[in-house]
């Protein structure tokens, strides 16, 4: 399971075995002005079941990428965001956003807003 930041400015690949393993999940590596370890798992738990979905990816804000990592490129996508009346401001936005082959989840990318 490819599991990183964006189009890949960070990942990793996380083993079918490890997948249960939370820490499994984590990126090591500072991003949008936050420190690791980041987690698109910690982000999604940390919304409470509050977020909106999408089809495709969700432009960062306010950047703008929208870019998959080039690996994942032809697999289909959702985006699962912070919702539109929570966010205020870049800092608060998120998305985490899944790249599915077939029935399965092939991959996991994590977006962050930044000030």
């Amino acid at each position: 399971m490819w599991s990183g930041i964006e189009d890949g400015l960070l990942a990793d690949l996380i083993d079918q075995r490890e997948l249960r393993d939370l820490s499994a999940w984590q990126l090591d590596g500072g991003y949008a002005e936050r420190s690791a370890p980041l987690s698109p798992l910690d982000v999604l738990a940390s919304s409470g079941g509050y977020y909106e979905i999408h089809s495709g990816i969700v432009p960062t804000c306010p950047a703008g990428n929208d870019r998959p990592p080039p690996e994942l490129a032809s697999l289909r996508v959702i985006s699962l965001t912070a919702p539109r009346d929570a966010v205020s401001a870049c800092s608060e936005w998120w998305s985490v956003t899944l790249f599915l082959g077939g029935a399965r989840i092939r991959g996991v990318a994590l977006r962050l807003g930044a000030p």
